[in-house]
């Protein structure tokens, strides 16, 4: 509990360190930079079908974060420890992930995935793949990796929402994964399949700051920013997805 005055008082102080060293944690995303990325304690949803690209566009929300000194944990679920490191090392290398997974893989691309491991080996990106993880194990697990690490910027991922192996009610499922963000300091990311059911929707899109779903097309995919606390949704942004990385589709040009 705090009083008027001490909140404001933490509110100033906190203005002052945004002015002199932003702490938002960067998104490589233009539409979310453009709205402040992700903050501490704050909570941004990735909803979409199975296979559109969620983690895929989690891998490089993460990947900029790190490039822009934050520290990630990145929590797995779905994915081992060598498939989720293999992911930022082709995202970094931009060889396409059919090659790697055959084996038919040209000298430069073998060249471009040394750079990139050596590159991704430097991030400050911790990796959990425990598949028996509960809300509250995270919430333990965060707090351990927050106190060894001391970046301003951290970024919390949790790959994906569905996959925790909880037999409580959603409500406090996110009730425990918020405290995690709060206790640490930290952004939190949920990657989530698309939810059919209003209610389970509306409990998951009322504890987040930011929801994002991701749309699919024959050509292209559309990141949609359906709910932002600061600014008007709905924005869309169109990008191209090649099976591991995406790029945004350039704007037409306008006519004079």
């Amino acid at each position: 509990m705090a009083s008027a005055k001490a909140a404001v008082k933490q509110l100033f102080s906190s203005l002052d360190d945004r002015f002199r060293d932003p702490t938002w944690v960067h998104t490589g995303t233009p539409m979310l930079d453009r709205t402040g990325g992700l903050h501490a304690g704050e909570v941004m949803v990735l909803a979409g079908y199975p296979g559109v690209g969620k983690t895929s566009l989690a891998i490089s929300i993460a990947r900029h974060a790190t490039m822009h000194g934050a520290a990630v944990l990145w929590l797995s679920l779905a994915e081992t420890v060598v498939q989720t490191a293999e992911r930022f090392v082709l995202q970094e290398s931009g060889v396409r992930p059919l090659p790697l997974r055959t084996g038919m893989l040209q000298r430069q691309d073998m060249t471009a995935l040394t750079y990139a491991a050596a590159t991704v080996s430097k991030c400050t990106l911790q990796i959990e793949d425990r598949v028996d993880l509960t809300a509250a194990a995270i919430r333990e697990c965060a707090r351990s990796w927050r106190e060894s690490e001391t970046a301003d910027r951290a970024l919390i991922v949790v790959d994906y929402l569905q996959l925790l192996a909880d037999d409580c009610a959603n409500a406090a499922i996110l009730s425990s994964l918020l405290g995690a963000a709060k206790d640490t300091r930290a952004a939190l990311l949920l990657v989530s399949q698309h939810l059919a059911d209003a209610r389970d929707r509306a409990t998951l899109e009322s504890v987040a700051t930011t929801v994002v779903y991701l749309r699919a097309d024959i050509h292209t995919h559309e990141i949609v920013l359906a709910k932002h606390r600061c600014c008007q949704t709905p924005q869309n942004e169109l990008v191209v997805f090649d099976g591991s990385m995406f790029t945004a589709v350039p704007e037409a040009p306008t006519g004079t």
